[in-house]
């Protein structure tokens, strides 16, 4: 008799939990892909783009199936969540390969996840973000279209690529730009820049990934090109691998394990 009663108080209960569980599913689901207008945003720090973050959950990879996809060879097919939840904004890195880092800490993988403030840089792999709950105001300079002296930083930040050391300058012309501290070097007296490891390169990268001689800038009469040295890991020129002597322009982006510098040609 008691297990008759067992047998049957089973029979209803369960298909009672199963579709709350369901039903909880569900609201879930809709909730953290809630449409809300722009409640933050997430700005490229290597070409100022800036991208609203409408939802409280907003899904970043590679896959085009994410809320943002960053076209970046060391960013995962889904590398991270970006959630607002109880009023605070929390990144969640879902397994990514290179991790996902908020200043120099990484976050760990899983559903753990680190807590962002505003103004904080977020690095998914090599790409490097700066979070706002609102856009800074623009400096009176800016909104007239004036170029400020840029604010330069010790280049001693350290992302999963390790620390990078490179040489400050202000002067006009030819320049490089670390992407993620706004360091510039100038290289209008410079016949070459050599990037890798080892002690004698004018850019350094303290880096087990990168070769002690990775990669050349150099002149080519009128022009500037840069050639990836047989480096074990290879050079990126605009997302692209450098795989001979290439001619570079205003605005590249050279990627090298994860350092990101941006080429300017004033």
């Amino acid at each position: 008799m008691q297990n008759a009663f067992i047998v049957s108080f089973g029979r209803w209960i369960l298909p009672v939990i199963a579709l709350y569980i369901i039903i909880g599913c569900g609201v879930s689901l809709v909730r953290g892909n809630k449409k809300t207008g722009t409640i933050g945003y997430l700005v490229n720090s290597a070409n100022g783009d800036e991208i609203p973050l409408i939802s409280y959950e907003t899904s970043i990879g590679r896959s085009n199936s994410c809320d943002i996809v960053l076209a970046y060879t060391t960013v995962s097919r889904f590398h991270a969540v970006v959630a607002k939840r109880h009023g605070d904004w929390i990144v969640f890195d879902t397994n990514s390969k290179t991790g996902t880092f908020v200043g120099e800490e990484k976050v760990p993988n899983g559903s753990t996840g680190k807590t962002i403030k505003n103004g904080d840089t977020v690095v998914f792999g090599n790409a490097p973000f700066r979070f706002f709950e609102k856009l800074p105001r623009k400096s009176a300079a800016e909104e007239a279209g004036q170029e400020e002296n840029p604010a330069l930083f010790l280049g001693d930040e350290k992302y999963y690529t390790g620390e990078v050391i490179i040489p400050s300058s202000i002067k006009k012309g030819c320049k490089l730009r670390n992407c993620i501290t706004g360091e510039e070097m100038n290289i209008d007296d410079m016949d070459n820049v050599l990037i890798g490891r080892g002690p004698d390169c004018h850019i350094r990268i303290n880096s087990s990934a990168v070769s002690k001689v990775h990669a050349l800038i150099s002149r080519s009469g009128n022009n500037w090109i840069i050639e990836d040295l047989d480096s074990a890991n290879g050079t990126l020129l605009n997302g692209l691998p450098v795989t001979e002597c290439t001619v570079l322009h205003n605005d590249d982006i050279i990627e090298i394990c994860g350092f990101t510098v941006k080429f300017m040609d004033e």
